[in-house]
């Protein structure tokens, strides 16, 4: 496996992740493509993980030339780029997942492993954008369908907060919270509008 990051910090986080995991052999990391490209006897390679964003020469050519050099190797973004073109790049220069960078090693482990048997691991928070297309248009949620208080659990989670979070701001207990959670998914469901 090879790993090209230009953030140093992201590349040992991937070292200490794959460090000792039966079958997970890390034959290079690199800052550049450049490096890369030349560091590394890529018909040997079975895996690569490479950052989006990179100074000089880009993801794109990356992908493009050691893919070209071995056709049998498996390729993926492990990236923060959380933009949905950035996602379609990725995969129409023959990546074949699409990974969101987490402090959670064992997802990163479970996810090369996908990756060298064939599969096409991509992270939750992408993978609506590939089958939004493929969704059919339904009408949305109107407010005076939800409470008052469900439209502002919702507003909270939409930013981000987790149930907890959201049951501490509004004074209430966790379980109320998911309570909350199931009558917006019933309606949301029910009218066709977006999910929570």
């Amino acid at each position: 496996m090879v790993v090209v990051d230009h953030d140093r910090k992201s590349l040992g986080s991937v070292e200490r992740a794959l460090a000792g995991r039966p079958g997970l052999v890390l034959l290079g990391a690199f800052t550049s493509v450049e490096q890369a490209i030349r560091g590394v006897d890529w018909g040997s390679v079975d895996v690569l993980l490479t950052e989006m964003d990179l100074p000089g020469s880009s993801a794109v050519t990356l992908l493009t030339t050691v893919l070209h050099a071995n056709r049998s190797m498996k390729a993926a973004a492990h990236t923060h780029n959380r933009n949905p073109e950035a996602m379609f790049t990725a995969l129409g220069a023959g990546a074949t997942g699409y990974l969101i960078k987490n402090d959670r090693p064992k997802l990163l482990t479970d996810a090369v492993r996908a990756l060298a048997d064939g599969d096409s691991p991509i992270s939750p928070a992408m993978a609506s954008h590939l089958i939004r297309p493929f969704v059919p248009a339904k009408r949305p949620v109107t407010p005076d369908e939800l409470s008052a208080r469900e439209r502002q659990v919702l507003d909270m989670i939409r930013v981000g907060l987790i149930r907890k979070e959201v049951a501490a701001r509004l004074n209430l207990s966790v379980h109320t919270i998911h309570a909350h959670m199931k009558n917006i998914q019933r309606k949301l469901q029910a009218t066709g509008g977006p999910k929570p």
